[in-house]
């Protein structure tokens, strides 16, 4: 008799014999053994706490073991009745990027013929982002926000740099992977946008440097009676010496006060309120 779980069982046959006095009689077969029930399992899996399975962690039942499928592992042909399953300490790339349950052990009991099924969850870590802007252009500041474009499913920022490089820091747990670049007004980026992936316990900066594009400088002369006249919002629409593009048209406010004295003088400014003699035209 073979079964097909559990092999042979018996092997059992009929023989003829012939007794002292030369009668024939047959030998009765033998009772086939009964096939052993089954055994039972554990099967102990490890996840992260948004349910992705982690390999590589060892676990404790009757054996340590390491996970033979995608972050389970399985201890079988148990005998019924009481175990403990146990979490062993994490490795140490593991514990970089995850903190364990607060419970290492689980008691369990076996049951034969069935699975018993333990889940150890292991907490992500946050991971860091330092994002940096800095200037390109010596001695000039972005004067407008800065905005940071962030991939998914990081939220967008901004701020503003005030004369000085302006830091952002954001902490999460959801996995990034995308591009990630900065803008102002009137800059450009100097390089392109920076790849940014983060997985739990990273801890990463990414730093962008931005560049002023060319402003118009318009060298211009008034005469002003020998006073300083102090401009704060410049306008103008005028056709410029020296410029081959279309009429010129803003109504930009400066953020800083234009002082000129009476004579030559020289502003960083599209436009002038008041009518003005251009002497010449350049961009820098």
């Amino acid at each position: 008799m073979v079964c097909t779980v559990h092999g042979v069982q018996q092997v059992s046959s009929t023989a003829a014999f012939f007794n002292e006095i030369g009668s024939f009689f047959v030998k009765p077969q033998e009772p086939v053994k009964t096939c052993p029930a089954k055994k039972g399992a554990i099967w102990i899996h490890v996840t992260d706490d948004s349910g992705n399975d982690v390999n590589d962690v060892l676990t404790t039942v009757n054996a340590t073991k390491k996970a033979e499928h995608a972050g389970i592992t399985i201890f079988d042909q148990l005998d019924a009745g009481p175990y403990t399953a146990k979490l062993e300490t994490l490795p140490t790339a593991i514990a970089k990027k995850y903190d364990p349950p607060g419970q290492m052990t689980d008691p369990v009991v076996v049951t034969d013929g069935q699975v018993t099924y333990v889940n150890f969850e292991l907490k992500r870590k946050k991971w860091k982002l330092k994002v940096d802007v800095t200037s390109a252009t010596a001695g000039a500041w972005p004067e407008n926000e800065v905005h940071l474009t962030l991939p998914s499913p990081l939220s967008n920022a901004s701020g503003t740099c005030n004369n000085a490089p302006w830091s952002s820091t954001l902490e999460g747990i959801a996995k990034v992977d995308g591009d990630a670049t900065a803008s102002s007004d009137g800059w450009d980026l100097v390089e392109q946008p920076a790849k940014v992936k983060l997985d739990p316990g990273d801890d990463r900066a990414v730093a962008f440097s931005l560049k002023r594009k060319p402003w118009i400088k318009f060298l211009v002369k008034k005469k002003l009676d020998n006073e300083t006249k102090v401009f704060s919002k410049l306008n103008v629409k005028a056709k410029l010496p020296g410029w081959t593009g279309p009429e010129f048209t803003t109504d930009r406010t400066e953020t800083h006060i234009q002082k000129l004295a009476a004579g030559t003088g020289e502003i960083e400014a599209m436009s002038a309120d008041e009518s003005w003699e251009f002497e010449s035209i350049a961009s820098t």
